[in-house]
């Protein structure tokens, strides 16, 4: 099955989770526009016509690459691999109605679930999910009851 890659959400992962900025490609000079304005390389470019890609430096003429975890597991995986880093761990639950992925935050406490019929999206989604979630409860104040 081809599944067509949601770009705004790779874009999210890219940014949230990767640490790659996110820019508008297109334009007279945009790498050099972009660079003048402090974007730090690797970057997730965006182009208007829909499609995407990772720029891994200034010099970016046969040295890019495509990322697209919303629709290929193994950049979602590549994304996840990031997080295993920061200290969140994953259980994958599959069958023929589909895919369970459960995140766990590095608090080991907290946990985001998320359910697609391909594992590429649904564990997207789930890592997204626990990253905003985590950031959210860090920088609620303390007592706050969140």
């Amino acid at each position: 099955m081809d599944i067509k890659p949601n770009n705004y959400l790779d874009a999210e992962i890219a940014n949230e989770i990767m640490g790659w900025p996110t820019v508008q490609a297109g334009g007279e000079e945009w790498v050099e526009k972009a660079v003048l304005a402090g974007v730090r390389f690797p970057i997730f470019a965006v182009w208007p016509e829909g499609g995407t890609e990772v720029l891994l430096d200034a010099g970016f003429l046969g040295k890019n690459r495509l990322f697209h975890p919303s629709s290929d597991v193994a950049h979602a995986f590549e994304a996840a691999d990031k997080l295993r880093e920061r200290g969140y761990s994953f259980a994958f639950h599959g069958d023929r109605e589909g895919w369970d992925v459960e995140v766990f935050l590095p608090d080991g406490k907290d946990l985001v679930v998320d359910q697609d019929l391909n594992l590429a999206p649904a564990l997207s989604k789930a890592m997204l999910a626990a990253v905003r979630k985590e950031g959210s409860s860090s920088s609620s104040p303390k007592g706050s009851g969140r």
